[in-house]
Parts: C-alpha cells; sequence; structure tokens
C-alpha cells in the first residue's frame, strides 16, 4: 500500500494539482458546465462506491486532503473546486448562489455517471449538499455528511 502523501503536480491539462492522496492514485480533471470550468480530483478505485465532498465558503477541494487518505482505500473520493474558489472558473457575472452552486455540483455528478452517490459538505458546501440532497436529487443521494454546515433557516 503507497503511503499518504501531499503532492504538487500540474496535470497535463494545465490544472494546478495540492493533491493529498495516495501518490499515483489520484487524477486532476476539468468539467465544463453552461460555460463554467470546474476543476475537480478523483481519488480512489471507480469500482468503489463513490463520495463527492463540497468545500465550503473561501476554501478550495484541498480541505479535504486528510479526509480522502483515510476513504480512498473503500470509496472513490471526488473532490471539486467551487465556481468562483480554487482552480474552477470565477466569471464576475456567474450566479454564486446556492441553488447554482448545487446545479454545478449535480451536473459534475451525471457527467461522471454517478446515478446514486454519498455526498459530503462542509460550511457553505453543507448547505449545498443539503440543498441537493432535500431538493435537485434526493433519490440520488444515499448519505448525506454536513459538517459544520451553514443553514439560513432556507434553502434557496
Amino acid at each position: 500500500m503507497a503511503a499518504s502523501a501531499a503532492y504538487i503536480m500540474v496535470a497535463e491539462n494545465g490544472l494546478f494539482g495540492y493533491s493529498y492522496g495516495k501518490e499515483g492514485n489520484m487524477a486532476i480533471h476539468q468539467f465544463v458546465h453552461a460555460g463554467i470550468r470546474l476543476a475537480h480530483e478523483t481519488f480512489g478505485s471507480p469500482d468503489h462506491p463513490p463520495i463527492l465532498f463540497v468545500h465550503g465558503w473561501m476554501s478550495h477541494r484541498g480541505v479535504w486532503r486528510t479526509t480522502v487518505p483515510a476513504l480512498e482505500d473503500s470509496f472513490r473520493c471526488i473532490t471539486l473546486d467551487l465556481t468562483g474558489f480554487g482552480d474552477s472558473d470565477k466569471p464576475p457575472q456567474a450566479d454564486y448562489g446556492i441553488p447554482a452552486q448545487a446545479e454545478r455540483v449535480l451536473a459534475l455528478a451525471d457527467s461522471l455517471g454517478l446515478d446514486r452517490f454519498r455526498l459530503g459538505g462542509h460550511s457553505m458546501g453543507g448547505q449545498i449538499a443539503l440543498y441537493i440532497a432535500s431538493t435537485l436529487a434526493p433519490g440520488r443521494i444515499e448519505r448525506l455528511v454536513s459538517i459544520g454546515g451553514v443553514v439560513t433557516g432556507r434553502l434557496s
């Protein structure tokens, strides 16, 4: 088994990777939805059950650097940078609201062929995950973990 490591790499597509999984067991990708590019990484075997991780406000996919190594032997872990954060696009005219971010996260899940999946969110990512699980795709979410999720009393 490879040891967990934090390492820096630049993928063939030019995305900067501040990766944190087991060396040789990850890939940096980009996905374009409605003209907005989202950066994401995958860890673990595609044969394992998927978990999609959503970071919080003023953060990026690297927030999951201590979580992924603990789970990637049993799960396919997917971390993404939301629109406006990390290596994803930051268009000034984009809708950065919870519903719009949730729709992009769900579009990423669709592009990866994730019919049913686990969803984890931290801070604002917890509210995005809750919105997906309760409003956009309740039948697709197998498990939901909200870590310090921000809830305003309204989901939209």
